[in-house]
């Protein structure tokens, strides 16, 4: 090593030395500018930010607030009400007063015509006989035409006559008979049946849309039936008892809007 380069050595030597001022000095300097780089914040001022910036840091607010996203909760409510199923109602008890009613009009028909056969006879006299056929009528409450008041008439309005009857107004009025099939649910989903026993109310489910008529679907059943069930000549009776139980068909089906509103209240 050179003479120079020993002497600016050994002035290294002694101005890095733990102890000198110097030394000292240059380590509070660092200490400082170090410190000072750490706390001066190099990112954006928050003051630069647009809506739906991303900020460059956590924020702390000064309170506590409650923020409501308004899109985001009318989604989840909309998805919440979409999951309950529309309800509808059904009156079982309207075919039970519809059989109830025909059957006690035969019941009356019949005594009356058993007791007003004179002696010797086989049919009231014709005044009393169609007495007792409009009564009839009014008694069932139905549209019923002549042809087939004649024809139950003809067995004294007999207990065959009315079972055929009743029979056929099960298979027109047993089951679930909407207005018009438009107000059900497309594509099909399964809706809650409220049922109306006459006792008290039942809730079931019904997935199968097969189950629910329209009035016309619920007549041509009848035909069915009758064609089915009745082989061979037509029974003027028969007949009488299908056109009965035709006109006997009623809606008993509807959907229960209110109460289809108040659950998807509730699910929000």
């Amino acid at each position: 090593m050179s003479r120079a380069g020993a002497r600016a050595w050994a002035w290294l030597s002694r101005v890095l030395h733990p102890d000198t001022r110097l030394r000292k000095g240059l380590a509070f300097l660092l200490t400082v500018a170090a410190t000072a780089a750490l706390l001066t914040d190099l990112t954006p001022s928050l003051d630069d930010l647009q809506v739906g910036d991303v900020a460059p840091r956590d924020i702390i607010a000064p309170m506590t607030f409650a923020y409501v996203d308004e899109a985001e909760t009318a989604a989840r409510q909309a998805a919440a009400e979409a999951q309950v199923a529309p309800v509808f109602e059904v009156d079982l008890t309207s075919s039970k007063r519809t059989e109830n009613q025909v059957s006690q009009a035969f019941d009356m028909a019949r005594r009356r015509w058993a007791a007003a056969v004179p002696p010797r006879a086989t049919t009231p006299p014709p005044d009393e006989a169609r007495a007792i056929e409009a009564d009839f009528v009014a008694a069932i409450g139905l549209p019923v035409s002549a042809t087939d008041i004649d024809a139950l008439a003809g067995t004294g309005f007999s207990t065959r006559a009315e079972d055929l009857t009743l029979e056929l107004l099960g298979v027109a009025t047993r089951r679930n008979v909407v207005q018009d099939r438009a107000v059900l649910p497309d594509p099909e989903r399964p809706i809650q049946v409220v049922s109306d026993t006459g006792e008290g109310r039942e809730e079931t489910t019904l997935a199968d849309y097969a189950q629910i008529r329209t009035p016309e679907e619920a007549r041509q059943a009848v035909t069915l039936h009758v064609l089915e069930r009745f082989t061979g000549a037509q029974d003027p009776v028969v007949a009488a008892a299908a056109t009965i139980a035709r006109a006997a068909v009623r809606p008993n089906f509807a959907p229960e809007p209110a109460l289809t509103a108040a659950r998807q209240r509730d699910a929000r």
